[in-house]
């Protein structure tokens, strides 16, 4: 543990652009508040991967969003791509998660953290560790850089107010997600299924205290029916808003315009019915597709469909 703890400290220290990447295996090795604690003692910026959204604060000082290589959030995979050294913890690489493997990312600049192994620049390894354990003594030998963080300051734009639709115009994706945005809250579980739904889900900022829950991997279209029922039993006082593609069932609401999509969020979020199930049905026009799935499922189209290694 100290030869691992040296190394990776010496590694990132005697880097100037440095930042953090936080992965899904943060969860099933309990280290989340290890993450929280690494990250504010070293100042870097951070960002999650995809599978990892909501298990790290989107509300924290240094959060700069999500890195999903050619299709992250604004200015992060340039922040991720050109720093000298990053850490990434409990990542994980493959062609759903890097975009087709489109990233710009090299192990000689890496400090890997995975649940029972450390990687320092793709050249020492060492094995037993404990990422929960590991964290926080590796926080306590970085020194505090916020080079990079100082950068993504001064080039960040943000997103710009989306305008309202006119009156009876058929409602538009974007119009729906922000508000959605304006509509989560801290007492809120953002489920979503694979397709567009879990792209445009992944723009959305969470609550300090809002749950997120997606089936990235294995593209199981439907995932999210039980799933919102599993976790609605398991977490009762948890209010769920799950996206799930047509077809899944029968509906009760209808949205077809912005003004229709107010009133019925205005319904579903009063205390008439704060405890009943809401399927709410949302039409949207066939093309009015998120632009990072149009990106995404062309590079895995072209990444998988290369001839086979020999």
């Amino acid at each position: 543990m100290k030869r691992a703890i040296k190394s990776a400290a010496d590694f990132m220290n005697a880097a100037s652009k440095v930042v953090l990447v936080v992965g899904s295996q943060v969860k099933t090795c309990k280290a989340q508040k290890q993450a929280i604690q690494l990250a504010e003692a070293c100042q870097y910026p951070v960002a999650v991967m995809p599978r990892s959204k909501g298990m790290f604060p989107e509300t924290h000082d240094r959060f700069m969003g999500l890195y999903f290589a050619q299709i992250s959030s604004e200015g992060v995979c340039e922040a991720v791509e050109s720093a000298d050294a990053y850490i990434f913890v409990g990542p994980t690489f493959n062609d759903y998660s890097t975009c087709a493997f489109s990233h710009l990312l090299s192990e000689s600049k890496m400090v890997r953290i995975d649940a029972r192994r450390v990687t320092v620049a793709g050249k020492q390894t060492f094995g037993c560790i404990n990422m929960a354990e590991f964290l926080p003594e590796l926080a306590k030998e970085l020194k505090p850089n916020d080079t990079t963080w100082q950068a993504f300051q001064r080039t960040y734009v943000g997103p710009g107010k989306v305008p309202s639709n006119g009156k009876d115009e058929p409602l538009k994706g974007k119009i729906l997600y922000s508000h959605l945005q304006d509509w989560l809250h801290d007492d809120v579980t953002l489920l979503t299924d694979t397709g567009d739904a879990q792209f445009n889900a992944m723009k959305l900022k969470l609550p300090e205290q809002a749950g997120f829950e997606v089936q990235l991997q294995y593209g199981s279209i439907g995932w999210s029916v039980g799933a919102t029922l599993g976790y609605a039993v398991g977490r009762p006082k948890t209010r769920m808003l799950s996206l799930i593609g047509d077809g899944s069932f029968q509906v009760t609401a209808q949205v077809r315009t912005e003004a229709e999509l107010i009133s019925t969020l205005k319904a579903v979020r009063s205390e008439e019915h704060s405890c009943k199930v809401c399927f709410v049905e949302v039409f949207l026009h066939p093309e009015d597709c998120s632009g990072d799935l149009l990106e995404w499922g062309a590079r895995l189209a072209e990444y998988n469909a290369r001839p086979p290694h020999h």
